[in-house]
């Protein structure tokens, strides 16, 4: 998903922003245990052009996106061009998971169709284990930064 979002604002004050708003990578167990981590709502790094972030929550959710944004001053603003996506390991992942689902179900509708639901439900269930979060994720995550830049 990609996003172009335009401000009046200047480069040092979006990545000003962007700082007050963003912890920096927060080891795993210290997310865990410390309350302190959560008072900010992103975690993530933050360059002097570009960014990297992820919704500060409790452990690392791989199935939660990351943001990838470039900002860029030009003469009536500052452009800031969002890129939201996966972490890979996830997308091989389901790869996988849909693939080995796909040969059982073939596999178990030739030898014995009435379990063939089975199969058919677990790839249900990867389905909106893999839409439901990254799109809430996702709304969430535009909005804030749209709150923030507006």
């Amino acid at each position: 998903m990609n996003l172009t979002i335009k401000t009046p604002k200047s480069k040092s004050e979006i990545i000003n922003i962007l700082k007050e708003n963003t912890h920096e990578d927060i080891p795993l167990l210290k997310a865990v245990y410390d309350d302190n981590v959560f008072k900010k709502f992103f975690r993530g790094v933050i360059s002097e052009d570009s960014f990297k972030l992820q919704r500060c929550t409790r452990g690392q959710i791989s199935l939660f996106p990351l943001v990838y944004g470039n900002i860029k001053e030009s003469s009536d603003g500052t452009e800031i061009n969002i890129k939201i996506k996966r972490y890979k390991a996830v997308n091989i992942f389901f790869g996988f998971w849909f693939s080995s689902l796909f040969v059982l179900s073939v596999l178990i509708t030739i030898v014995a169709t009435k379990y063939c639901f089975i199969p058919f439900a677990n790839m249900l269930f990867g389905f909106f284990l893999n839409i439901i979060p990254y799109k809430t994720e996702s709304k969430k995550l535009l909005e804030k930064l749209q709150n923030l830049f507006s």
